[in-house]
């Protein structure tokens, strides 16, 4: 029995010695995958870090150049308004010009047309005139005719 009690101590020792060293190799593989880990969260942490700084950057650039952008856009829109404001002052000015013509032009022509109405109203009342006093003459000679008539017949 004692070489029972031996084997088994001896395996008690092993089954000991086994555990440990499985339980050492264990502590350092943890410690070794901590370590990793540790060292894995590290660069995660630095290259988000440099995102944010490098996002942060990028978007000062951006509202910097939309700022730019912004401000050529309101110039430019600014000159054509101001060119557009230009073109139709001119505009207007010259159809004021061209109306204040044609409603001269029309002025002498209206002006000329009654005139000429006039003139020919004139030229109608007189010729109405004379023969009004063609017609009279007429009349008064045919009235002495009857009265002469009349008159050698009555005498």
């Amino acid at each position: 029995m004692s070489e029972i009690l031996s084997l088994a101590q001896k395996f008690k020792k092993q089954s000991n010695e086994t555990a440990a060293l499985i339980e050492t190799t264990l502590q350092d593989d943890l410690g070794k995958l901590h370590a990793s880990f540790m060292k894995s969260l590290t660069e995660s942490e630095s290259i988000i870090k440099q995102g944010t700084e490098s996002l942060d950057e990028k978007q000062t650039k951006l509202t910097e150049s939309l700022e730019t952008h912004y401000q050529a856009i309101n110039t430019v829109l600014a000159t054509h308004l101001s060119s557009v404001q230009v073109l139709t002052t001119e505009n207007l000015k010259q159809q004021k010009a061209e109306i204040a013509q044609m409603m001269s032009e029309y002025s002498q022509e209206l002006s000329q047309t009654m005139q000429a109405h006039q003139e020919n109203a004139l030229d109608f009342v007189y010729r109405r005139a004379w023969v009004v006093v063609i017609g009279c003459a007429i009349g008064a000679l045919v009235m002495m005719g009857f009265g002469v008539m009349i008159g050698i017949k009555l005498g």
